[in-house]
């Protein structure tokens, strides 16, 4: 009862704008359950939004090593976008990209199980992730890679504006 209502409180002061005492309450949290992945999750928030990047990475990596189940797939994806951000943030182009890309199997990936192989299905998150590799490879001088990135994405675009009616019905 106690671990809930310090998480409750932790998530009410972050909500609230109070970064610092959000972090301390979930540190305090994580201490006593330093798995639980609520208040993993509230701390990778609260420390990026205060620019501790390097925790923020700690504990989403944390996350991912206790991600497991098929019901945790987008929240695995969320993980590894926010470190790849906060790689980015660090000035560590490389890394950053390279966790993006994770994210990107993992969605295709996704897709395929899904879906199956070489359908064409439209997919905001594969769309967003691509544009956010894209945006980066470019910002950090990798012209081929990023052309590479794009032409995948107007692909997707292409798929969006053939499929437009049924996308706007779901």
């Amino acid at each position: 009862m106690e671990a809930i209502s310090k998480f409750a409180i932790a998530k009410n002061l972050y909500e609230n704008g109070e970064y610092q005492e959000s972090l301390k309450n979930v540190i305090e949290l994580l201490e006593q359950e330093p798995h639980n992945k609520k208040a993993l999750k509230l701390k990778a928030d609260v420390c990026t939004v205060v620019g501790k990047l390097p925790e923020t990475i700690q504990a989403n990596k944390l996350l991912l090593s206790l991600y497991g189940g098929e019901d945790e797939f987008w929240e695995k994806c969320y993980a590894l976008e926010r470190i790849g951000g906060a790689y980015w943030r660090l000035r560590n182009p490389d890394l950053a990209i390279a966790y993006y890309q994770r994210a990107l199997e993992e969605y295709e990936l996704y897709y395929e199980l899904y879906y199956g192989v070489g359908e064409d299905k439209f997919s905001e998150p594969i769309m967003l992730t691509l544009l956010t590799i894209g945006e980066y490879q470019t910002k950090s001088g990798k012209f081929s890679k990023a052309i590479t990135t794009y032409e995948k994405l107007l692909r997707f675009v292409t798929i969006a504006e053939n499929n437009f009616d049924q996308i706007l019905t779901k």
